[in-house]
């Protein structure tokens, strides 16, 4: 006999169940309610009987958010009971109803070997839910397993699934009987006031802050004071990774290493859901060190971003990472310039040509020339600097009048200077 598979528990995994069983009569609480929902997702769907599975109590524990301390212990305890939790569920040609156990079969196996505990939980579902789980054609709600198990409050999850199974009508009205019938609520919640305050309060502020639906609620009243029911409003929200559909699938070809890496980046589920006609077609567009850069500029300024997938593809398509380098690079040039030029004054300034104007390039002039003016020059020329200093103007009119009247005790005017003669 084959050896059955120990399996892991895959949070991306898909629940497949029916219309039936999402709107049955049934109270689980909220630590049954994940361990049924892992175990359901571990199913094979497209048999036509249930099978003896296995998934790892380990696994399983860390899936349900179980103590690290106590896991196991808490685990055996919930699966206990699921042998005795039952549901209900109404005949699809209005009959009647029927009731069926979650579980038909299930085991705790303790085992350990050299690698450590390999502990599993093996189970079997009630097999009249076989129509409700497997080979599903129509009437049937798909929902990521991580999506299921987010919630903490024990009808977050049912109100959400009811919800999300309804979404394109928008729209439910229960009254409190019927709620208190649906959920198979204690005798704790006779009075309306808790269904509403320990409830639907609590497990539609959840819904709206953890999942993809928001909701909102009022109660109505029937030729009375007192209200008897509450009517639920809800829609999708704005989906977290949108995925860019492509009306042009690209021609599937083999990618080479590098571009299979950079293919896995952009269809990560878990980042940017890219769908796989549109990584190939970026990739094929795209230098790959382009779509490098824009990956880790997309990621490093992702908050706020509703749809990371769109914030991705704006970022390639306009090429962020490529402005932010060529601002970059303008910012460290226009420095660069700025620098050059204050050093070039610097400079200028410390030689007397070329300073600052105003004030300071007149008193820097003033001094070279009053310094130029008591050199002892024993050819009579007129100094190196002196004629430096003078061809830096373009007109007589912007010589200083110190400066002109050195050139005016060695006989010379602009224009001698400008013409290289000196006075012998």
């Amino acid at each position: 006999m084959k050896k059955k598979e120990i399996r892991q528990v895959d949070e991306h995994a898909m629940v497949v169940q029916s219309n039936e069983i999402v709107e049955a009569n049934y109270r689980l609480t909220a630590a049954e309610q994940k361990v049924i929902l892992n175990l359901i997702a571990q199913l094979d769907t497209t048999r036509e009987d249930f099978e003896v599975g296995r998934i790892s109590a380990r696994s399983l524990s860390d899936a349900c958010g179980f103590t690290p301390k106590n896991g196991y212990q808490q685990l055996q305890a919930v699966v206990k009971k699921l042998m005795n939790r039952s549901i209900v569920l109404q005949r699809r040609d209005g009959s009647g109803w029927y009731a069926s156990h979650w579980v038909q079969t299930c085991d705790y196996r303790k085992v350990e070997d050299g690698d450590g505990d390999c502990s599993y939980i093996e189970f079997e579902m009630d097999r009249r839910l076989c129509p409700h789980f497997l080979q599903l054609r129509e009437r049937f709600l798909s929902s990521e397993l991580r999506n299921l198990v987010q919630f903490t409050h024990i009808y977050s999850t049912r109100f959400y699934m009811i919800f999300r199974n309804r979404v394109k009508i928008g729209h439910m009205r229960y009254t409190f009987d019927e709620l208190r019938k649906l959920l198979e609520l204690s005798k704790g919640y006779k009075k309306s006031i808790d269904i509403k305050n320990k409830i639907i309060k609590v497990a539609i502020a959840e819904i709206n802050e953890k999942s993809d639906i928001h909701v909102d609620f009022s109660y109505y009243k029937q030729g009375g004071r007192t209200h008897v029911g509450v009517d639920f409003e809800f829609y999708l929200k704005q989906q977290e990774q949108p995925k860019p559909i492509s009306k042009r699938p690209t021609k599937r070809g083999k990618l080479s290493d590098e571009q299979q890496e950079m293919y896995d980046r952009l269809t990560n589920p878990d980042r940017w859901a890219i769908t796989d006609d549109v990584a190939r077609k970026l990739i094929k567009n795209y230098p790959l060190n382009m779509l490098d850069a824009n990956l880790d500029y997309a990621y490093r300024y992702r908050r706020g971003k509703h749809s990371l997938g769109g914030w991705l593809m704006s970022c390639i398509e306009k090429d962020a990472a490529g402005q932010a380098k060529a601002r970059k690079a303008e910012r460290e040039a226009a420095e660069k310039r700025r620098h050059a030029k204050a050093t070039e004054a610097a400079d200028l300034k410390a030689g007397g040509i070329g300073a600052k104007k105003g004030a300071a390039k007149k008193a820097v002039e003033a001094k070279y020339a009053e310094d130029a003016k008591q050199e002892s020059q024993s050819d009579g020329k007129l100094p190196d600097f002196i004629a430096a200093l003078v061809k830096h103007y373009k007109t007589p009119e912007e010589v200083p009048a110190l400066v002109a009247k050195v050139l005016k005790e060695y006989g010379m005017t602009f224009e001698d200077v400008l013409a290289e003669k000196t006075k012998a």
